[in-house]
């Protein structure tokens, strides 16, 4: 066992106190960048542009299956662009694709809170505030199918989930955003 240095004290202090050593732009990773630039990029899967264009209805699941699987990708720079799509899927959702959307929004705050946090509360004109609503009222959606009459376990559940994935620096907005999932339910 090392011993208990100045060192590792100072870090314990910053984790405690939710201070991350990280540059700012580490911060606001996931602030959409600029539109043009996203459509022009050939890493983008060509079913995820013609939906953004307004070319393509996500009439079947494997258009939302596209767009969800997307969001796991690990390019920092595109993956904004994959939430603002999901963000507008989830604006235009019709009942057929509630579970698939839902669930999908649910698993991507658990597994990576951080990525919705900063997108969320970014500081751009691509990001409207109703979009919070948007994502917490699908994810309540999904709680509530999955967790009928059990649906505070089921919110409680998630939040954990979500809190061990979660930064220090993110975890009271963390909390924020299942107080209002949970006023959804």
């Amino acid at each position: 066992m090392m011993p208990f240095t100045f060192l590792r004290f100072i870090v314990l202090i910053c984790v405690f106190s939710g201070i991350l050593c990280l540059p700012a732009s580490a911060v606001k990773a996931q602030a959409p960048g600029n539109i043009k630039d996203y459509l022009a990029s050939k890493e983008i899967p060509k079913v995820i542009l013609d939906y953004y264009n307004g070319k393509l209805k996500p009439s079947d699941e494997l258009n939302i299956l596209a767009a969800l699987d997307s969001l796991r990708t690990k390019n920092n720079e595109l993956r904004p662009f994959y939430i603002l799509v999901v963000t507008k899927m989830a604006e235009k959702s019709i009942p057929a694709w509630t579970e698939t959307l839902g669930k999908g929004c649910k698993e991507f705050l658990e597994f990576k809170p951080d990525f919705l946090i900063e997108f969320l509360g970014a500081d751009n004109p691509l990001v409207s505030p109703a979009y919070t609503d948007k994502w917490m009222k699908k994810i309540a959606e999904e709680i509530k199918r999955t967790n009928e009459g059990r649906e505070k376990d089921g919110a409680t559940r998630s939040y954990q989930n979500a809190w061990t994935r979660c930064r220090a620096s993110n975890k009271a907005t963390l909390t924020l955003l299942y107080k209002k999932i949970e006023s959804y339910l």
